[in-house]
C-alpha cells in the first residue's frame, strides 16, 4: 500500500466483481441507466449540443466510441463528454443531494459507454458493474469532501459532466 489517496479507490474497484454487488445496487444501477438514457435522448437536441458536437468532430481523432443518436464515432473522451452533456442538458438527470448536489449518472454512464465501446464486446454484467462502482465512487467522493455548507458541491464545481468546470 502507498500513501496515495487513489489506492483504496483502485483497490475497491479492482477487487469488486458483479457477484459482490448487492441486489439493491444492481436494481439501482439499472434504474439509473434507464433514467440517464432517457435524459440523453431528451437532451440530444438541446441548445449547445449541436455546437459541442461540431467542435468535437472538428478536433478529430481515433473513432473508437459511439456518440448516441448521431451515427458517428469519436475518441472515447469526446464521446463521453458529448453523451454526458446530452444527458445533463435539460437538468432532468439523477441527483444525489447528500453532502452537496451532484448528478452522478451522466458522467458515469457517459464514461462507461465510451470505454466499453472502445474495448469492443463487453457483457451487460460488466456494464452494470462499472456503473455501480462509478456511482459508488462518485457519491463516496462527494460525501468525503468538505461542503460549502449551502448544499453546494465542494469548491462550487458543477460536477455533472466531465471534465469539472468552475461554476459562476
Amino acid at each position: 500500500m502507498t500513501g496515495d489517496a487513489a489506492w483504496p479507490l483502485a483497490w475497491h474497484v479492482c477487487r469488486t466483481g458483479y457477484a459482490d454487488l448487492p441486489a439493491s445496487a444492481v436494481a439501482s444501477s439499472r434504474r439509473d441507466i434507464l433514467d440517464t438514457f432517457g435524459c440523453m435522448l431528451g437532451g440530444s437536441n438541446a441548445p449547445g449540443i449541436d455546437e459541442l458536437f461540431a467542435v468535437l468532430v472538428r478536433w478529430g481523432g481515433h473513432e473508437e466510441s459511439r456518440v448516441l443518436l448521431r451515427g458517428t464515432r469519436l475518441p472515447a473522451p469526446q464521446a463521453a463528454l458529448l453523451n454526458a452533456s446530452m444527458g445533463h442538458a435539460l437538468d432532468f438527470d439523477d441527483t444525489l443531494d447528500s453532502g452537496g448536489s451532484i448528478h452522478p449518472g451522466v458522467s458515469v454512464l457517459g464514461s462507461v459507454l465510451a470505454v466499453c465501446d472502445s474495448l469492443g464486446w463487453v457483457s451487460g454484467r460488466d456494464v452494470l458493474l462499472a456503473v455501480a462502482l462509478g456511482l459508488d465512487i462518485r457519491a463516496g467522493l462527494l460525501l468525503l469532501a468538505p461542503s460549502t455548507g449551502a448544499g453546494i458541491a465542494p469548491r462550487r464545481w458543477a460536477s455533472s459532466a466531465p471534465p469539472p468546470r468552475q461554476a459562476n
